[in-house]
């Protein structure tokens, strides 16, 4: 069975819905459309564990990059530095083996090899979703006393308080540790009032 086939212009193309469901049945899975403005181009299959092959044709070169990801984790909450939570990926061409062999190769090139790192981002994204939280309960309390505005990635808050003519501009990094970057004129007994508070810190 071939799955490279000649297009009405005379180019190469990767018959990309079949590919993906020839593979995903051999892996005892579904596939679908990855994108559904593009659905000749990504292709997605879904696997056991709530994790997904992501497939992506190379319609010059005649082959297929499939790569593993976790349906749980938002993108957001993966730290892409971490060469720790860095998925493998293979480049395979649809028509060099037969299918079975093709699925083997990715079940472990691919999914088998990416189990670590997949551990690890749900632990990243765990902890990021736990400090998120603290955060926003943080920010909630402070908020009634002044005006707090959290994040995009709710990972920290900024703070802002003017009043009787002094401002604060703060940040809020976790649930419990607060820091001042900027303080306007006050007068000394407020900064000695404050002193006070930091002496009793702890």
């Amino acid at each position: 069975m071939t799955y490279i086939t000649i297009s009405d212009y005379g180019s190469l193309r990767v018959d990309m819905p079949r590919f993906a469901a020839d593979l995903a049945s051999e892996l005892g899975a579904t596939s679908r459309p990855y994108r559904d403005d593009y659905p000749a181009e990504e292709q997605r299959i879904d696997l056991p564990g709530d994790v997904y092959l992501y497939l992506r044709a190379d319609h010059h070169k005649s082959r297929v990059t499939v790569s593993l990801s976790a349906s749980d984790i938002r993108h957001e909450d993966r730290d892409w530095r971490d060469k720790a939570q860095r998925t493998e990926d293979a480049t395979v061409n649809p028509d060099g083996r037969p299918i079975a062999a093709i699925a083997r190769d990715i079940r472990k090139r691919v999914v088998e090899a990416s189990s670590d790192a997949i551990a690890v981002q749900r632990a990243c994204a765990a902890s990021r979703r736990d400090h998120a939280s603290a955060i926003e309960a943080t920010a909630a309390r402070i908020g009634k006393v002044a005006d707090v505005r959290i994040s995009d990635d709710r990972l920290n808050a900024s703070i802002y308080v003017n009043r009787g003519g002094a401002y604060i501009n703060a940040r809020i990094n976790s649930g419990d540790s607060i820091s001042i970057d900027r303080f306007g004129s006050i007068t000394e007994a407020q900064f000695l009032a404050i002193l006070d508070v930091l002496a009793t810190r702890g």
